[in-house]
């Protein structure tokens, strides 16, 4: 099932996002205890990404206020996330998180990957928050149980044109190995942690687009959209952030592309108001920015194509003969069409 699953999923996210550029793949060693560390601006889509596009089969650590119901619980599980709690699950859910460690070693131990985000949370922003210390706690937890344990850190940097907006084009960008245990001293804690934190995040902060001034992030963003920063390019992008000086900062307006695929989007619309209508609806109740392209994507892989489907029989029962499955093909390959085609959204 986790198999299929998979599989089903690896095909959607090809259809769901117009492009997917992959750098760095050579950097993940292939065997060994390994932890990939990346930023977090787009709910459940980062893990998913990251999950899909390299060859290691990851446990995923996600806070533990995705886990609602048992059914939920069930899936995530099949997918090996783990949860983790945090002050704002209560302080008496803290405790859990030993167990959640433990099992972190033992999968660290049997040389499996473990995927995190280090910065506690998500954030539509295109920049680097402060790291959290959860993730030295269980890598130097596995080093005192298994001292002679190699533990490689792998840092993510997730890189989209928008993480909003919809079709949109990502990069996941692989950095290069760092070995844990030259920044483990068991009798200096305090400077350990400190030290490997500050490694990650400088590591970070090159795989992605890291605008740093948080309060003038807005006009940033709007400059740099202006100038068409190819934002699926870090360090390009941050050389041009460089060069960036206050006096040249202004509210420049952006210019919209014309979007050429406007008729087959009314074509589509039209022929997806039923599912458009529900997704709508959803789309209002979802109160954290962060989670809405994930589920569009969870609408785009379930509803529509059940409602295509449905459709399609409708068809076959009204007409009879082979216009069902034209109509079907039509279907999938005019949005597909859409998707690859149309300007992606800044």
């Amino acid at each position: 099932m986790y198999q299929l699953v998979k599989l089903y999923f690896r095909l959607s996210i090809s259809c769901y996002f117009q492009k997917i550029k992959i750098e760095g793949a050579s950097n993940i060693p292939l065997e060994g205890a390994v932890m990939f560390i990346s930023n977090h601006p787009n709910g459940l889509l980062d893990p998913l990404l990251i999950g899909l596009t390299n060859q290691r089969s990851s446990n995923f650590l996600a806070r533990a206020g995705v886990f609602k119901n048992k059914y939920v619980i069930r899936f995530f599980t099949m997918m090996k996330m783990l949860p983790i709690y945090r002050i704002r699950d209560g302080w008496s859910n803290l405790c859990k998180n030993e167990a959640i460690f433990e099992t972190c070693y033992d999968l660290l131990y049997k040389e499996e990957a473990i995927v995190i985000f280090a910065e506690g949370s998500h954030n539509i922003k295109k920049r680097i928050r402060p790291l959290s210390k959860g993730f030295t706690r269980i890598l130097f937890g596995a080093l005192d149980k298994y001292p002679t344990l190699p533990i490689t850190i792998i840092p993510v940097g997730i890189n989209y044109t928008s993480s909003l907006n919809f079709p949109s084009r990502v990069a996941i960008h692989y950095g290069a190995p760092i070995n844990v245990a030259d920044f483990y001293i068991k009798t200096k804690q305090k400077k350990s942690v400190d030290s490997i934190k500050k490694e990650v995040s400088n590591s970070l902060k090159e795989l992605t687009v890291h605008i740093d001034d948080f309060e003038k992030y807005s006009i940033i963003k709007n400059n740099l959209d202006h100038l068409q920063v190819d934002y699926l390019k870090p360090t390009k992008t941050n050389e041009t952030l460089k060069n960036l000086t206050l006096s040249s900062l202004n509210k420049k307006t952006v210019k919209k592309q014309i979007n050429w695929a406007t008729p087959l989007y009314f074509v589509i619309l039209l022929n997806s108001l039923i599912p458009s209508f529900f997704w709508k609806k959803a789309s209002k109740k979802i109160d954290e920015i962060e989670f809405l392209s994930t589920f569009r994507f969870a609408f785009c892989i379930t509803l529509f194509p059940l409602f295509y489907i449905f459709q399609s029989l409708t068809i076959f029962l009204v007409f009879g003969g082979l216009w069902h499955l034209y109509y079907l093909v039509f279907c999938f390959l005019s949005g597909l069409f859409y998707i690859k085609t149309a300007p992606a959204h800044l």
